[in-house]
């Protein structure tokens, strides 16, 4: 998942050139090996201020999915689209995500956009005429807030899906995307959002869609707990998690071991109770504590079948913390970092 906000072309008052647009994408795309690389168009959010259209207001017309019905969202998306298809064009694997659609609405106006930016491209004369269908990237939606939850059953009929669990939780609990405490309201286990991610996976097995879960939960040990239950639990799920990169190698090792545990039922009924329960938000600090309960009981599962896990699991914890402050200090060496440990662990 290629996030775009962070883009320097974005940071002058005047609209970038298409070659500045796609000179980013290219470079990932050329990086990937072969392995999927989703772009997300630009999700607009007063903590993501960029100096383009920096005076327009964050009101609701003005962020989320809304920005791209504006004069100003749609010359910049219609932008990225473009470049993402002159990228794809190359390479099969680059697709194109749409953050926070709500409804089928929505969808049908990225497919709107889509087409006028497959328009402007004729025009210039940098594709074909005869463009296809099959000539189309991939595309997939952010399902990030209640209305699109309560809507998954359409949106699912017409696109693959990413779950984006930060802003999904904050319209769960109604808290707004800028309150500077949040991180301690949205902190663990919140059963009323994972009972909603539940339910999407079961929309999503039932229409053969696959469904990422992505944002800061995606990270969290007791998330993939949640994944490996859903995947052992509802029939024909296609599953994934999209983690920052620097944790792929603790996602990957408890997972391996996680694949075999949740064979205990026991531990499947801990892990119903926890993700599902009514729990009213004051009763979450004792949730929490039994989720960590539960996360010990599972290293020591783990622990029964790979007498050093616990050796190794450390080894990787301090590794990723270690990366994490170098990460906070922006160090040049750490997209090599990952590539180095992950071939460890397989060896």
């Amino acid at each position: 998942l290629l996030r775009t906000e962070s883009h320097t072309a974005w940071q002058g008052h005047i609209l970038p050139t298409l070659d500045e647009v796609k000179e980013p994408y290219l470079s990932m795309a050329e990086l990937s090996q072969g392995k999927p690389v989703y772009i997300r168009t630009f999700d607009r959010q007063e903590e993501k201020s960029i100096g383009l259209y920096a005076s327009l207001s964050f009101d609701n017309e003005h962020t989320g999915f809304n920005f791209y019905r504006t004069k100003e969202g749609r010359e910049l998306v219609l932008l990225q689209i473009q470049a993402i298809i002159l990228v794809s064009r190359e390479f099969k694997n680059v697709g194109i995500m749409f953050p926070l659609v709500s409804n089928l609405e929505d969808i049908w106006d990225s497919f709107s956009l889509i087409e006028a930016a497959i328009e402007q491209l004729q025009i210039q004369g940098l594709i074909e005429r005869e463009f296809k269908v099959t000539d189309y990237p991939i595309i997939r939606v952010m399902v990030e807030n209640v209305s699109a939850i309560d809507n998954i059953q359409e949106i699912l009929s017409a696109a693959d899906i990413n779950i984006g669990t930060n802003d999904l939780t904050k319209s769960v609990l109604d808290i707004d995307r800028d309150d500077p405490s949040i991180g301690k309201k949205i902190a663990g286990i919140i059963p009323s959002v994972s009972r909603r991610i539940i339910y999407v996976a079961e929309k999503a097995a039932q229409q053969n869609k696959s469904m990422c879960i992505c944002g800061s939960y995606a990270s969290e040990p007791n998330l993939w707990v949640l994944a490996a239950y859903m995947a052992k639990l509802i029939p024909g799920l296609n599953v994934s998690l999209s983690v920052p990169f620097i944790a792929v190698p603790q996602a990957k090792y408890f997972l391996h071991h996680l694949a075999v545990i949740v064979e205990n039922e026991p531990v499947i009924e801990s892990i119903h109770k926890l993700f599902t329960l009514n729990q009213p938000l004051p009763a979450m600090a004792k949730l929490n504590n039994e989720a960590s309960g539960l996360i010990k009981r599972i290293d020591q599962a783990a622990i029964e079948i790979n007498p050093k896990y616990l050796e190794i699991k450390n080894e990787i914890d301090k590794h990723y913390l270690e990366r994490l402050r170098d990460s906070q200090s922006s160090s040049p060496a750490l997209a090599k970092e990952p590539l180095a440990i992950n071939r460890q662990l397989s060896a």
